[in-house]
């Protein structure tokens, strides 16, 4: 039995940081503020850099799911945020390989 999930568009790459403010810096990006996630425990901002997916960075705002993915993987790719179909809430994160 195969499981064929519906391709849902990418709204956002997720970058997980222990200081969102050091990589804007680094990124020379103009950031927008969005809501927190109180899903992953994470505040935020969205950039939009040129010929790519936006870009929302996040450090922890509590000790939750983002918190532990950083202290497992450190700085880096933590999935995206994908615009659903249907009845479901209307954006969900994915953990990125």
């Amino acid at each position: 039995m195969s499981l064929v999930l519906p391709a849902w568009p990418v709204v956002a790459r997720i970058w997980q940081t222990v200081d969102v403010d050091r990589t804007v810096a680094d990124l020379a990006l103009p950031a927008e503020p969005i809501a927190d996630d109180e899903v992953l425990g994470a505040r935020g901002v969205l950039v939009r850099p040129p010929e790519e997916p936006p870009l929302v960075i996040v450090e922890p705002s509590t000790e939750g799911r983002l918190a532990a993915a950083l202290a497992r993987h450190g700085e880096g790719d933590a999935g995206t945020y994908v615009a659903s179909r249907g009845r479901h809430a209307p954006t969900h994160a994915a953990r990125g390989s």
